[in-house]
């Protein structure tokens, strides 16, 4: 980009502002994007939704999410600095588009308001964010039977091919500790699958398959179906 010294950009990795969502898929903070702002493409997420904008009123209201057609102030984070400018001084480096990395569609576009508030760097990194940045919802998978330890890693390889993050346990000294050390990686947005013994206690967050009528490719099928991934 070619500027007057006394007139430089801002440059960052992230910024505020005014996005308008453009397809049926809600846009949901987190999940990866490709940013193109003028001729330069980077991949970015939204990071935060300040608040909705009610088209027919412009009253602000609150919003973890939004839907067709619909206008919020976000901040946005990208993973390589940005050269811009605020809409309202300069319209080509103030306004972008986001494009979807998979299908390459326009899915929404934006007017920069300027610099994201620095304080938002210590905002604790939700569940909602970690679901949609992987694609999943963090579970647990108790599998025992004699393929237990086969299909575990077929299954890991196929969630990793698919994008997905997940983990193996399978390693007998931590089978003490087994039922934190799944929760640990559930909290940090991680499907769990194990091959040591659940736990007695378990909730919506686990599942429990006997691998011997099984195999990974319905593993993964039963996952698809109950929308884990």
């Amino acid at each position: 980009m070619l500027v007057h010294p006394d007139n430089p950009p801002l440059l960052d990795t992230r910024f505020n502002a005014h996005v308008v969502w453009m397809t049926d898929t809600p846009l949901n903070p987190g999940k990866q994007y490709y940013i193109k702002q003028t001729t330069k493409v980077v991949t970015g997420w939204i990071s935060q939704i300040h608040h909705r904008i009610d088209v027919n009123t412009l009253d602000r209201r609150p919003a973890d999410h939004l839907k067709l057609n619909g206008i919020a102030l976000c901040e946005l984070s990208l993973n390589a600095p940005l050269a811009f400018d605020a809409y309202a001084r300069c319209k080509g480096t103030g306004s972008f588009i986001i494009i979807d990395r998979l299908t390459n569609v326009t899915v929404g576009a934006g007017l920069i308001v300027g610099l994201a508030e620095s304080t938002d760097r210590t905002r604790r990194v939700t569940p909602q964010e970690r679901a949609a940045r992987f694609g999943q919802k963090a579970v647990t998978l108790w599998l025992s039977g004699d393929k237990a330890w086969k299909l575990a890693y077929q299954l890991e390889r196929m969630l990793f091919d698919l994008g997905h993050a997940a983990a193996v346990l399978d390693d007998e000294a931590l089978r003490p500790h087994v039922a934190s050390i799944a929760q640990a990686l559930n909290n940090a947005g991680l499907i769990c699958i194990s091959i040591l013994k659940p736990p007695a206690v378990q909730d919506h967050t686990t599942w429990s398959f006997n691998t011997d009528d099984l195999d990974a490719e319905q593993l993964l099928r039963i996952l698809q179906e109950n929308r884990i991934i």
